[in-house]
C-alpha cells in the first residue's frame, strides 16, 4: 500500500452497518498545512460525534502536534454547540514501519486523549 499527500482536506467516506443501522463515517483531514488550520479547523466540527487524531510513528514532529489539534477541538466543542464530550481516539499510523519509528509506545501509550 503507499499513501499519499492531502492538498487542504481529503474526505474519504465509508458505509458500514452498525448493530443493525446503516451509518457513514466520514474522515476529515486537514492535511496539517498551518496556513489553512485557522480558517477551516472550526468547519471540520460541526455535527461531529467523534475525533482521531492521527500521528505518523516514523515522524515524531506529528506526535508533537497532537496536543494543538486536540485543544483546537476541545475549544471548538462549544462553539457548534456539541453537547458534552465527543469520542475520541489517538491512533499512530504507518507501524509496518517499526524500524523508522520515532515516537515511543509508552510514550503514545500514556499520551492522554
Amino acid at each position: 500500500m503507499t499513501s499519499k499527500n492531502t492538498i487542504v482536506c481529503d474526505f474519504p467516506r465509508r458505509k458500514m452497518k452498525l448493530k443493525d443501522e446503516d451509518i457513514e463515517l466520514i474522515f476529515w483531514d486537514p492535511s496539517g498545512q498551518d496556513r489553512y488550520m485557522p480558517q477551516m479547523m472550526p468547519t471540520y466540527y460541526k455535527r461531529a460525534n467523534a475525533a482521531i487524531f492521527l500521528f505518523d510513528i516514523t515522524k515524531k514532529s506529528s506526535f508533537d502536534r497532537i496536543e494543538y489539534f486536540y485543544q483546537n477541538v476541545q475549544k471548538n466543542l462549544n462553539v457548534y454547540d456539541i453537547p458534552g464530550q465527543i469520542n475520541q481516539i489517538l491512533v499512530g499510523n504507518k507501524i509496518d514501519s517499526e524500524d523508522q519509528r520515532e515516537v515511543n509506545k509508552i510514550e503514545a501509550e500514556v499520551r492522554k486523549i
